[in-house]
Order: C-alpha cells, then structure tokens, then sequence
C-alpha cells in the first residue's frame, strides 16, 4: 500500500516515502546501516559509511539525470554481487576498509534507480525528503549494527539471515 501511495506523491513526502516503493533501495540502506554499525567495533566511525551511500546516491541522481539509468533489479543484483565479495574477500577486522567503497558503489546505484524512475518528479523538495528517510533508517539500522557487533553469534545469524535474503531477492 505504501508503494502505491509513493508512486502517487511528490515533492516532499513522494521523497519521504521512495525508499518504501520497492525492495531494492530499501535493502541497500539496512545493508549498508548494519555493516557500518558492526564495523564500528572495529574501530571505524558508522557515520563514515553512510555519508559514503548519500554522496553516492546524490551522485547518482545526477548521473540519472544525465541519462544513465539502471533499474532496481539491477541495483539488487550489482549491489548483493558487490557486498558479497567485499564480505568475502576482506577479513572481518578489516572489513570496515572496503565498506567506504561499497557504501559509495551502492549509493550511486540507488540514486540512479530512483533518478531513473519515471514516475516521480525529482526535484528539491523530493531530494531532502528521501535524504530525510535514508537518514532515519541509516540511523536505526547503525544502532542495531553496534548492539550486533559485539556478539560473534549474532554477527554469524545475521550474516547468515542476509545471505538467505539476497539469495531470495535474486531468485524470486
């Protein structure tokens, strides 16, 4: 339902709810909010990560807006593809190196899915309130990071729960 309302709205609150209009952009934000929060524990700031995806999806709005689209499967795939490899070929302690270049990566993505969607308007307004909602859940999604992060059996379920999630995402 509520993505039936987005796609109805614009400017601020078409903004605010965007990120709730399909799964993909959604995704990247808690993905990239709960890496950051476990990778505090490894010495690095959580805010880092997600001013990365902010630039990154500001960055592709503009690049949209310039004519390069992608869409929000292809976002999904490319982003899972590129957090899977980045998990998998950096140790945990360093993992919070390549999550800078992996929040940007997938920020971009994300900018350019919803600077490529046709329905919304973008504009100002729409920008500071889908920058208000990234915000928000960043934030929520970073505090549970750092609750997770302490315990090795809770990073190992919620790597496991992720892992099972991308996998349906990419075949359903």
């Amino acid at each position: 339902m509520v993505a039936h309302i987005a796609q109805q709205l614009d400017g601020w609150w078409g903004g605010v709810l965007d990120p709730f209009d399909g799964y993909g952009v959604l995704l990247a934000i808690v993905v990239i909010g709960l890496l950051a929060g476990i990778a505090s524990h490894a010495g690095r700031e959580p805010w880092m990560a997600g001013s990365a995806f902010v630039v990154g999806v500001l960055a592709g709005i503009v690049a949209a807006a310039a004519g390069l689209q992608t869409s929000r499967f292809e976002t999904v795939v490319i982003g899972a593809a590129l957090v899977g490899a980045g998990l998998i070929s950096v140790d945990p302690p360093r993992i919070s190196n390549s999550l800078l270049y992996t929040s940007l990566v997938m920020g971009a993505l994300a900018g350019m899915t919803i600077g490529s969607d046709p329905v919304h308007q973008i504009g100002a307004r729409f920008v500071f309130g889908l920058l208000f909602t990234i915000g928000v859940v960043l934030a929520c999604t970073a505090f549970a990071g750092h609750a997770i992060g302490r315990s090795v059996a809770a990073r190992r379920a919620v790597a496991a729960v992720a892992s099972l999630a991308a996998i349906g995402l990419l075949v359903g």
